[in-house]
């Protein structure tokens, strides 16, 4: 008999695969109505009856792998539904006074992951008589507003006025957005006109304003309505204009509130710990920050971005920062060369994302950064030229990175770039995850390194000439009969992610890391890719690695090593937590 193993692909079947609330609605249109007596002996008889039978399911459903049934499935998950009901009728709700019931419904509606609180908001309030009187009395429930009914919004305004003096946190994203006929439609100037002239009287009460539009007018009127306004409750700001073209100026012949660069709000933002602006700048000369927790710049004009001064400026106001992003943004870059840049010390970043930059404006940028304590490093859209100086300049520079992510990295293969390689990461000795999607022949080789003779090299000063064509040479182990015991770059490395996969290159990688006994212990691929590997790489990679899983390319999706990652960088960063995602 095959023992069971409860990897992660295992536990994941069935019941994302099917729906769960459908059932549910069948389970419950067929049960007798709730009864007033409860034999609670008999509910718990049968909660462990239910248990049994699951398990006896997943027994027989573990047997067949990889052949599927689609009746097990079918009663494997109409039974964790029973079970389901079966719990909730031990539990009699509707007996705790209304305080508890309101964390409860608090805590249901209002925490991330996902904030589709609108919809959990009604379903809780249809449910009974006394849940509605108890939603309808908190005036908190009602703050999360989403204006993605019809263009009355008469559903998003009744919840604005139950609300009453609540904090706000207010969602305006073309894509959620439809009429009537459900058909999606693009937030024109007038439009987002109209809604900001809704919002503006609340102002003060808005907690987080989150907007997503297309059209760039309709972008810059949320901070032309608001500029003289006090956010005194503003946690979270989030602008992005989604359309093209990608990197965008106002034109000059536009008005000057249009035209000009608006402060965000009257330029004094207490409360503000989260500033999101994708292609929309904002006066960086008379806006003030003081807390932020999360930064992140997409698409910015190079003379709209925040000068050296400003930027300095910003870090060092913001010494709490947690997280922060550059996608083609930064400060303004007004110097020759990377002399006189002022490093801002920053001792609770734990997350630098950065790319779609040129090999010097990156470099000039990350000069600013001093962060010691960083644990999550990704580098993207660095093509186009020979990045391998920069990878020299990271040397040394972030030592406790975790997890470290290569989208798209571009470094010729010469002798000096390998030599680069392997001195940076083995200065990140504490690397656990790699995430890439491209497997470059000298990265794979770097991984493979015995980076004692890499150190020797630099304390020697050695120089090899740049031969952009060269082939590195494959590294040669000592004979096994040698008391010295070869070493590896990134000794703690168990866990590897890729995409868009050259599956050969994979699968050596994976293979050499488990001949040098360093094996990986999860590889991961989306799931779209998996039909593009062989039978024969499939068997290499679950031989090879103790765990060779699949994971959705939707961006939400984690694999559980990510998940620890982000919950020990979180606790380790005091202050306001960024790691549930809103």
């Amino acid at each position: 008999m095959a023992v069971r193993n409860y990897t992660t692909r295992h536990l994941i079947s069935p019941m994302e695969r099917w729906e769960v609330e459908n059932t549910l609605k069948i389970h419950l249109s067929t049960a007798p109505p709730p009864s007033a007596e409860l034999d609670l002996q008999l509910v718990l008889a049968q909660i462990k009856f239910t248990k049994i039978s699951i398990r006896a399911l997943e027994d027989a459903m573990f047997q067949i792998r990889p052949r599927r049934s689609y009746e097990l499935e079918a009663e494997v998950t109409r039974l964790y539904v029973v079970r389901q009901d079966l719990g909730c009728k031990l539990f009699p709700i509707n007996s705790l006074p209304v305080e508890l019931l309101n964390k409860i419904f608090r805590s249901a509606i209002l925490d991330p992951p996902f904030a589709t609180s609108e919809e959990r908001m009604l379903a809780i309030s249809w449910v009974c008589r006394r849940w509605r009187a108890v939603t309808l009395a908190d005036s908190t429930l009602w703050g999360s507003l989403q204006f993605k009914d019809p263009p009355n919004f008469e559903r998003t305004l009744t919840f604005m006025q139950r609300a009453g003096n609540a904090r706000l946190d207010v969602r305006i994203i073309e894509g959620f957005m439809s009429n009537v006929d459900g058909m999606p439609y693009q937030v024109t100037a007038e439009r987002m006109n109209a809604l900001m002239n809704l919002l503006q009287p609340k102002a003060s009460q808005i907690r987080k304003l989150i907007v997503y539009v297309s059209d760039p007018a309709s972008a810059l009127i949320p901070l032309v309505k608001l500029r003289n306004s006090s956010l005194t409750s503003l946690e979270r700001f989030d602008l992005r204009r989604t359309g093209e073209p990608t990197v965008w100026a106002p034109p000059p012949a536009w008005p000057p509130e249009f035209r000009d660069p608006n402060t965000l709000g009257n330029g004094d933002l207490p409360q503000m710990t989260f500033l999101i602006l994708g292609g929309i700048s904002i006066d960086w000369s008379r806006t003030t920050f003081r807390n932020l927790r999360q930064l992140e710049l997409y698409s910015h004009k190079m003379s709209l971005c925040p000068t050296p001064q400003q930027w300095c400026r910003l870090l060092e106001a913001c010494p709490t920062l947690y997280k922060i992003s550059l996608d083609g943004s930064g400060p303004q870059w007004d110097w020759p060369s990377l002399e006189g840049v002022r490093k801002v010390r920053l001792p609770l970043l734990r997350e630098l994302i950065i790319g779609t930059m040129s090999l010097r404006f990156i470099q000039f940028v990350i000069t600013y950064l001093d962060a010691p304590g960083l644990m999550d490093l990704m580098l993207f859209e660095l093509d186009g030229e020979d990045y391998g100086p920069l990878i020299q300049m990271l040397i040394g520079r972030f030592p406790k990175v975790v997890l470290l992510s290569l989208y798209n990295v571009e470094i010729f293969s010469s002798t000096p770039n390998l030599s680069s390689l392997v001195l940076w990461l083995d200065s990140m000795p504490k690397v656990v995850m790699l995430k890439l999607t491209q497997f470059r022949p000298i990265l794979s080789q770097a991984l493979l390194q015995d980076p004692r003779e890499f150190r020797e090299n630099k304390k020697a000063g050695a120089e090899d000439a740049v031969d952009a064509d060269a082939t590195p040479v494959p590294r040669e182990w000592p004979d096994e009969t040698q008391s010295e015991r070869p070493m590896i770059v990134c000794p703690e490395l168990k866990v590897l992610q890729f995409t868009a996969p050259d599956q050969n290159a994979v699968v050596t990688l994976v293979g050499n890391r488990h001949t040098l006994g360093a094996p990986f212990r999860s590889v991961y691929v989306q799931r779209k890719w998996m039909v593009s590997i062989t039978p024969e790489s499939f068997k290499a990679l679950e031989t090879y690695a103790m765990r060779f899983l699949t994971i959705e390319e939707t961006g939400w999706e984690r694999a559980p090593e990510e998940e620890m990652i982000h919950r020990d960088m979180s606790l380790s960063s005091p202050g306001p937590s960024i790691y549930k995602r809103t």
